[in-house]
């Protein structure tokens, strides 16, 4: 999840945050979404285009931007705010000795594999900043997640769901999510966690209203 992912609810443009005041996932301060289709919809009208404009900066980015945090501007994204400079310059470092890809990173499920054997191991790199390398590094190389790949506020999303693992698939939610890419339906998994678990308790099992 790099800046497509978590956005805060609300803005002047369309409906999303300013781009430099995001932070990580914070709960949604907005009104409630009362189903799973309300939540689809908020998406695509809050944040889909932030999401799409977020990975085309990527995706004619070099490899330094996407590991250092950079957005445009030159500042550094609130996902990877409290990550010392230090780590992050290592795992550059790291990276740029295993570029260029690796003839077997052919899907995004390698790369990520890739990126965190590459970078996991620095102190204070964690699973989000690995995901999160990994989306923007894939965005430079025509890569992009088959599956949503749980980790941080998207784990909780999913475990409101039911749903547990290291990466689930789209058609494991809801269908109303279906029209969603994987990586949408990664960002809608943190940002609307805390309205799919209220969601998620009024039914007596999961089905998508």
């Amino acid at each position: 999840m790099n800046r497509i992912s978590c956005l805060p609810h609300r803005s002047p443009r369309g409906g999303c945050p300013p781009r430099r005041r995001r932070s990580g996932c914070p709960p949604r301060d907005a009104a409630s979404v009362e189903s799973y289709a309300a939540i689809v919809r908020d998406f695509i009208v809050n944040h889909r285009k932030a999401a799409a404009d977020d990975l085309a900066f990527y995706s004619r980015s070099p490899l330094d931007v996407a590991v250092l945090s950079r957005m445009e501007g030159d500042l550094r994204h609130s996902h990877q705010r409290r990550i010392p400079q230090a780590a992050l310059e290592m795992a550059r470092d790291r990276l740029r000795e295993n570029m260029p890809l690796p003839t077997h990173v052919r899907d995004f499920g390698s790369l990520l594999s890739f990126v965190d054997s590459a970078i996991r191991p620095i102190r204070k790199i964690g699973e989000l900043a690995v995901y999160d390398t990994a989306h923007r590094i894939g965005a430079k190389n025509g890569i992009v997640p088959d599956r949503i790949y749980l980790h941080a506020g998207t784990r909780l999303g999913a475990a409101a769901l039911g749903l547990r693992g290291k990466s689930i698939a789209v058609d494991e939610l809801p269908p109303a999510f279906h029209r969603l890419t994987a990586a949408e339906c990664e960002d809608c998994l943190c940002i609307y966690r805390e309205d799919l678990r209220r969601i998620a308790d009024r039914q007596p099992a999961r089905v998508a209203s």
